[in-house]
């Protein structure tokens, strides 16, 4: 039993490390990754930051990537308060998809090294049913202790390994199921391509794969099995 356990051991230890250290070092791309693996466990945070001006809305032009908004109408800004402040906007007649509001929006900006102040009309937006600038916030990960990198890394690990016995379930009854699960060489190719995108993916995925081999060993039936 010792000998059967200590390969799944190992790779549960490999994958818990790995989460722990994209975690506790604040990486975004590791901690994006980890986020969309298990979204219940927020592991980024929206910034003030502008992370690119939409095309053909009303902040081209005006925002530029990198800018950071320091106050909106005014009002000291975070990412809750200036959405508030821009919908607070109204367009001049009836309100319809595309309406151009009454008034400007003064968007106080930090932009290399230079506090700037800039007017841009929102639009109505009648899928997002609010007035919209056009623009998308920046994200960062979020800043954990070492031992909040720990439970966020147990919860990560927890849910992966759920998902990943009820994916093998799905794969028993569904020919679609079983028409997603890769072969060696897919994975090799996504391992590939999570490295050439950063360390933060890389270890991700290698925490990934650690911790399904772990589950995937721990089935008491061959050839799946670890003392096989």
């Amino acid at each position: 039993i010792a000998v059967i356990l200590a390969g799944p051991g190992v790779n549960i230890l490999i994958a818990f490390a790995l989460f722990w250290a994209v975690l506790s070092s604040g990486d975004l791309n590791g901690a994006s990754w980890l986020e969309s693996l298990n979204p219940s466990v927020r592991t980024v945070v929206s910034t003030t930051s502008v992370q690119a001006a939409l095309p053909g809305k009303p902040a081209a032009g005006v925002l530029q990537a990198g800018d950071r908004i320091l106050a909106v109408d005014g009002q000291p800004a975070t990412v809750t308060s200036a959405t508030q402040r821009i919908a607070s906007h109204r367009c001049a007649g009836t309100l319809t998809d595309g309406c151009r509001s009454a008034t400007p929006v003064a968007l106080t900006v930090r932009r290399g090294g230079h506090t700037l102040t800039l007017s841009v009309f929102p639009r109505y937006s009648k899928a997002e049913r609010r007035m919209l600038v056009g623009f998308t916030f920046g994200a960062t990960a979020k800043q954990f202790g070492l031992l909040a990198a720990a439970g966020a890394s147990a919860s990560e690990m927890w849910h992966i390994t759920t998902q990943t016995l009820t994916g093998f379930e799905h794969a028993l009854t569904s020919a679609k199921a079983r028409g997603q699960v890769h072969s060696i060489v897919g994975i090799t190719e996504i391992a590939h391509e999570s490295v050439v995108a950063g360390s933060g993916y890389a270890f991700v995925f290698l925490g990934f794969i650690s911790l399904i081999l772990a589950v995937i060993n721990l089935f008491p039936f061959l050839p799946l099995d670890g003392g096989h």
